[in-house]
């Protein structure tokens, strides 16, 4: 689920940041083995893929999304 949050929030960054985002977080889960479930390598992947950190962190933790997130996938 963060992975999906994160993803939902880095859309609003505009197209082309969450393209790189996501690719990222596909590197960082199929290549690297990293634990995309993790706020920190999110946030790593963030700061490597070159979103507003700032706006990104806080979103992240904003409780708010994953109710959001979890009535689009159910």
């Amino acid at each position: 689920m963060p992975a999906l949050i994160a993803g939902k929030i880095a859309a609003l960054h505009g197209q082309e940041k969450w393209r790189r985002f996501h690719l990222g977080v596909m590197k960082a889960f199929y290549t690297d083995s990293r634990d995309i479930s993790s706020l920190v390598v999110l946030e790593k992947i963030g700061r490597e893929t070159g979103l507003n950190l700032e706006d990104f962190t806080g979103q992240l933790r904003d409780p708010r999304w994953e109710a959001l997130v979890y009535e689009e996938t159910r």
